[in-house]
């Protein structure tokens, strides 16, 4: 819908093996509101996600990466729109 929400990283930190070709990072987010649905959004998420290297230059430097992971927190203050099915 268009919607944003603001978020400031707090703390972070990245871990990296190189042997490995793969990193791991956390991090810690304040929710400092946003437009449309999260105007006035508060809050606190924790990011973990794992960096992999899928191809590498002639040099050996990453040139394509994939960051997979996930958030949890929560968010309050959201404004909620009904469905249009929930409104009958």
């Amino acid at each position: 819908d268009g919607s944003l929400l603001n978020i400031v990283l707090t703390e972070g930190s990245i871990c990296i093996d190189l042997a490995a070709n793969v990193a791991r990072c956390t991090g810690s987010y304040k929710i400092s509101g946003g437009t449309g649905r999260f105007k006035g959004a508060s809050g606190t998420l924790t990011l973990n996600s794992t960096v992999n290297v899928v191809l590498s230059n002639a040099s050996g430097n990453p040139v394509l990466l994939t960051n997979i992971g996930e958030f949890e927190g929560t968010i309050s203050g959201v404004a909620r729109e009904e469905a249009e099915d929930d409104r009958r």
